[in-house]
């Protein structure tokens, strides 16, 4: 599905689906403050987060005026309607999703910055008992400090009796005739208003403040929650709503700022803020200082606080109730130089929405379009990212090894989410081993013999080594009769074993090689397997026949499958892989060689 424009006919849904059997399903929810977004945005290509094992959804819904305006309770613009679009996708998916393969049952919403905002409204609403069973809150919640309201409903109706006056639409506010008048105006022209958006409580969707669901643990649902943050959510997104910080600013200019965010985060107190980001000394301090305090602030009050007080209540309304719900929090200390794409500048640090690029697999492909923004260590970091929420939707939990946000003594924890501290070492490692004795002299056209003398030393297999000779001859391929050789892809992981995947390939038994770009074992490696894939004589060199009992018995090319099957046997436990556990796998000429393998006597045992 594509789009080409911005248009009013707006509430489309993507599905990306694996092929298993009945899997997870996820459901995204895009940020965008609430005032614009897509699910066409690049960012949000859900390929390789489905090739985990899951379904995944991404609807589009109402933002802005045209998804927030309220006309009061019992209007026809009851305010939400953003939100309740989100809910109608989700009963949709309810309803559907069987067809496509996925399970109804294990439905996990997930969103980012306003999509995890609109999460944690859902969680208490009224309107979506039983429509999920996980949810995942990426940097945003609508809890805020003692309950308070970004925006009462009072509030809401001026700001849309403001906009109805503008738009000449203000003649009679006693009835819906005013929001009539507001349907027949360009969609288009509520762009102009672009003022802030949040969820607004006290209306049909949210009838109670979220603090107040928890207090009274009213329409609370027995939901397994995991919470995140980026440890400077405020740096980029106070740099984009204030241009102040564009340059230089003094210590007045600060506590203007303060007041200006007032206006939204009701009850900021200027000499306790001070006295906390500053440590205040009533010194001139320099504009470094004062941005960077101001940045923490903004992400504080905006972003972090919200997002770990929504998963403390919930941990806690856990707790009181008896409930098994399981949530978990993180704090992401890592970005990519993908992030500076994103808007993320020098100083400052782990921006908002750096999160999302791990998540969504980008440092596994955007490179193409964004040259050399990500090293190995980004696309390591985010295939475990992806497997921790996907894992997260399959079993409720992301990682064995990581904690409760609330241990037995309501101690706090709180993951770091790097990829120098995961609970698994994440890097492929990938090696590249001789397991015969080099086919040539007496040897060319006969079986592959075992390696008289062990080689010590493994040779590091992200360059590649030699080739078969082959038909017709590549010249992008460094070719030898000297190429019995294999590559292991592995995790750094000791235990346990790991079962072993031997991949064969194709080429018409006349031409190919494990070294062709095709077959990089990193990402399948990546779901807790060993890969292992050897080279073999193709052609003449590999299948030419003298007779039995010859020097040259036909079928070498399947010998050196064999040999280095057993080489793999005997030697793949010191990778870390399980030699009770193998699984040949090959397409075309692989998958006839496999064909002959499955009945062959020289086989017995081997996979």
């Amino acid at each position: 599905m594509a789009s080409n424009g911005v248009h009013p006919s707006c509430l489309a849904g993507l599905v990306m689906s694996c092929n298993t059997i009945r899997p997870p399903l996820m459901f995204w929810i895009y940020g965008g403050g609430l005032n614009g977004g897509t699910i066409f945005d690049f960012k949000y290509n859900g390929s390789y987060l489905a090739a985990h094992d899951v379904v995944l959804v991404s609807v589009n819904y109402r933002v802005g005026k045209l998804g927030f305006l309220y006309g009061g309770n019992g209007s026809t613009a009851p305010g939400n309607v953003g939100l309740y679009d989100q809910v109608m996708a989700l009963k949709w998916v309810r309803e559907n999703i069987h067809t496509f393969g996925g399970d109804r049952d294990q439905i996990t919403v997930f969103g980012e910055s306003a999509g995890s905002r609109s999460i944690s409204a859902l969680i208490v609403s009224p309107e979506t008992k039983g429509l999920f069973r996980r949810a995942i809150m990426e940097s945003g919640a609508n809890l805020h400090y003692k309950g308070r309201q970004q925006h009462t409903t009072d509030e809401a109706l001026n700001a849309s009796q403001t906009i109805a006056k503008a738009l000449n639409c203000s003649e009679n506010f006693d009835d819906n005739q005013w929001l009539d008048c507001l349907r027949e105006r360009d969609a288009k022209e509520f762009s102009k208003f672009s003022e802030s958006t949040f969820p607004l409580e006290g209306t049909d969707f949210l009838p109670i403040s979220i603090i107040q669901a928890f207090a009274d643990s009213k329409y609370m649902q027995d939901l397994d929650i995991m919470a995140g943050v980026n440890r400077n959510e405020g740096s980029k997104l106070a740099y984009g709503a204030f241009p102040q910080l564009h340059s230089n600013i003094t210590d007045k200019d600060f506590d203007d700022l303060v007041v200006a965010i007032n206006s939204s985060y009701h009850g900021l107190k200027l000499p306790n803020l001070r006295q906390f980001y500053l440590k205040d000394d009533h010194k001139n301090h320099s504009s470094d200082v004062l941005r960077q305090a101001f940045y923490d602030l903004f992400g504080d009050v905006g972003i972090k606080c919200p997002t770990y007080l929504t998963a403390k209540q919930y941990a806690n309304y856990a707790i009181k109730s008896g409930s098994k719900s399981g949530v978990y929090m993180y704090e992401l200390t890592y970005q990519s130089q993908f992030a500076k794409i994103l808007g993320c500048g020098e100083n400052m640090g782990i921006c908002h929405e750096s999160d999302v690029e791990f998540v969504f697999g980008l440092p596994l492909w955007v490179d193409k379009l964004y040259p050399k923004t990500h090293t190995q260590l980004d696309v390591d970091f985010s295939l475990y990212v992806m497997k921790l929420w996907t894992d997260f939707a399959k079993y409720g939990k992301p990682d064995d090894q990581w904690p409760h946000i609330l241990d037995d003594k309501n101690n706090i924890k709180i993951k770091d989410l790097n990829p120098t501290n995961t609970s698994r070492p994440i890097h492929i490692r990938i090696l590249e081993y001789t397991y015969a004795e080099p086919p040539v002299g007496a040897l060319r056209f006969n079986k592959p013999l075992p390696l008289k003398k062990p080689i010590k030393h493994i040779i590091d297999g992200t360059k590649p080594g030699n080739s078969c000779l082959q038909t017709p001859y590549d010249l992008k391929l460094q070719q030898s009769e000297d190429c019995l050789v294999l590559n292991i892809w592995t995790p750094n992981v000791d235990k346990p074993l790991k079962p072993v995947m031997f991949w064969i390939y194709g080429g018409s038994l006349n031409e190919g090689s494990i070294f062709k770009l095709l077959y990089n074992g990193s990402y399948l490696a990546a779901h807790d397997v060993l890969v292992v894939s050897a080279n073999y004589r193709l052609g003449r060199l590999g299948f030419l026949y003298g007779g039995n009992g010859s020097t040259a018995p036909g079928n070498v090319g399947l010998y050196d499958q064999v040999m280095a099957l057993k080489w793999v046997r005997e030697n793949i436990h010191s990778f870390g892989g399980d030699r009770d556990q193998i699984t040949v796998f090959g397409e075309s000429a692989g998958s006839e060689s496999i064909s002959a393998l499955i009945v062959s006597p020289e086989t017995k045992g081997l996979f």
